[in-house]
């Protein structure tokens, strides 16, 4: 018997370290409830709030990983918190605010609150840009690169980024400086993707939202008055401003083979 305590022991260990670890990978910025009260204290006290409702904790867990990081950037801002369905404390909680977990292909569900009520289901892409994104503007609209069919435009997100492609690209690049809320940059972002498939292995499109005041010195340098504002470069040299904003694919196709014969 004294031979089988050892084994045992490591049995035990085994069994719960996986537990331990998924624990351990969730941040403590993520606050986990199961009383009806609490939420609704938390509701009424926060005005953007995130809840992952999941059908048990393993089936949460992928979702918890992502969004650990999530609410370390958006720490201020808006609050996330979890929800285990299949925890006997918690299914009352889930049942009170419809949540449905019961078909066997849904095991989690994205709820937003905001200013004490329901909002919305997040049904956006489920990566850590769109939901940073989703969670710094929940009305605003998706990011552009949730489009799939603007799969073959680059999309810049810092002026990293941005000095990076200036340096190594060598085909012909244009680049739309663009902010979210502008209706002549949602007019044009169809047209625009359209041209950088058309244009796949001879030009590059790039698209780079600047809106934020972290833009300034992009803004300066490039004379960005106005969205959107298409700044046409070779090699990282800017040349020239493309100004047809009413233009369709065609027309950006168009105008880049006579720039830049391809």
């Amino acid at each position: 018997m004294a031979r089988a305590g050892p084994a045992w022991l490591l049995l035990a260990i085994w069994v719960v370290l996986p537990s331990w670890l998924s624990s351990a990978k969730v941040s403590s910025l993520i606050e986990r409830i199961s009383d009806p009260k609490d939420l609704k204290k938390l509701l009424r006290t926060r005005n953007n709030v995130l809840v992952l409702y999941s059908k048990s904790e393993a089936a949460a867990e992928n979702h918890l990983r992502l969004l650990s990081t999530v609410a370390q950037v958006v720490k201020g801002q808006g609050t996330i918190c979890w929800v285990d369905c299949g925890d006997a404390e918690s299914r009352k909680l889930c049942k009170k605010m419809k949540v449905d977990l019961s078909p066997k292909d849904k095991k989690v569900e994205l709820f937003h609150y905001q200013d004490g009520a329901f909002h919305t289901e997040y049904n956006r892409a489920v990566t850590f840009k769109s939901i940073v994104a989703f969670l710094k503007d929940p009305k605003g609209p998706p990011l552009w690169e949730e489009d799939p069919g603007a799969k073959d435009v680059v999309h810049l997100d810092s002026e990293k980024d941005f000095r990076r492609l200036l340096k190594k690209e060598e085909k012909p690049l244009l680049i739309m400086f663009y902010a979210p809320w502008c209706s002549m940059c949602k007019r044009m972002m169809p047209h625009f993707q359209k041209a950088a498939t058309q244009l796949r292995g001879h030009a590059v499109l790039a698209g780079m939202n600047v809106y934020s005041s972290e833009f300034e010195n992009i803004k300066e340098e490039y004379s960005v008055r106005g969205f959107p504002t298409i700044c046409y470069f070779e090699k990282g040299r800017f040349l020239f401003q493309y100004d047809n904003y009413g233009s369709t694919a065609e027309d950006i196709v168009e105008w880049l083979k006579k720039v830049w014969p391809l």
